[in-house]
């Protein structure tokens, strides 16, 4: 079970609350979801009928509806119960067999991973607002729940993206960097280089795939997989 007192994250976790709160008529008339070169790629590779989790999957714009649309059985759970109401909705819009998608509302820092049970994990810039030991344990975790040659898409904003100059960011010494959006609205990310990232995930046991990099708007995407046979395509971007 995860501190409560851990206050960083838990106003991260009310921004997002809030957000989807006021901002969620706005998402669910999104009828788009998230693709570029490492989306494409992980989507591509995962075997046909497989079962997919998405981590973070607010209202389904990152994996859980392109996935069910392509005809994998996907999970995806969220802080936010809005945000797993409108996913649902644009799953059902879409016509997608109910028996395809599970959605829930979970901390990802209660979930329980089931060993060696999903064809493919994402996330998508969900990570990102955890202190780096737990990113490292929740990969780790990742990593277990993933069958053989089994894939994991990590998206997330680099080091590269916050500046000091920036009025609104503040960088404290631990590399933790918050963002104002307003007196009483924060959050906070945990950014990685991206360098340092891809040994971290090579020493867990993970295969570079594919990385994307978008260095002018500091994010990066990463395709990593149990050890298998996809060929290597390196940095794109």
């Amino acid at each position: 079970m995860h501190k409560k007192s851990d206050s960083q994250i838990d106003e991260t976790v009310e921004y997002y609350r809030l957000s989807y709160l006021k901002e969620g008529d706005i998402w669910q008339d999104n009828d788009e979801f998230d693709s570029g070169p490492a989306s494409d790629f992980f989507i591509n590779s995962l075997p046909k009928n497989s079962l997919v989790l998405e981590q973070g999957c607010g209202t389904g714009h990152g994996f859980v509806l392109r996935g069910a649309l392509a005809g994998h059985s996907v999970e995806g759970f969220d802080i936010s119960l809005k945000a797993i109401e409108i996913c649902a909705t644009r799953l059902t819009e879409k016509k997608v067999d109910p028996s395809l998608f599970n959605l829930w509302v979970q901390d990802i820092r209660d979930f329980v991973y089931s060993a060696e049970h999903y064809n493919g994990i994402v996330d998508f810039y969900t990570l990102q607002h955890f202190p780096k030991p737990l990113q490292k344990d929740i990969i780790k975790k990742v990593y277990n729940s993933l069958k053989p040659q089994g894939l994991f898409l990590f998206g997330l904003h680099t080091t590269d993206k916050f500046s000091e100059s920036d009025p609104k960011i503040s960088i404290a010494e631990n590399g933790r960097v918050t963002l104002h959006h307003s007196e009483t609205e924060v959050r906070h990310f945990y950014p990685w280089d991206v360098h340092p990232l891809e040994s971290f995930l090579e020493s867990v046991g993970f295969r570079i795939v594919l990385t994307y990099r978008g260095t002018e708007n500091g994010f990066c995407e990463i395709v990593c997989q149990k050890p298998g046979k996809v060929k290597d395509v390196g940095t794109v971007g």
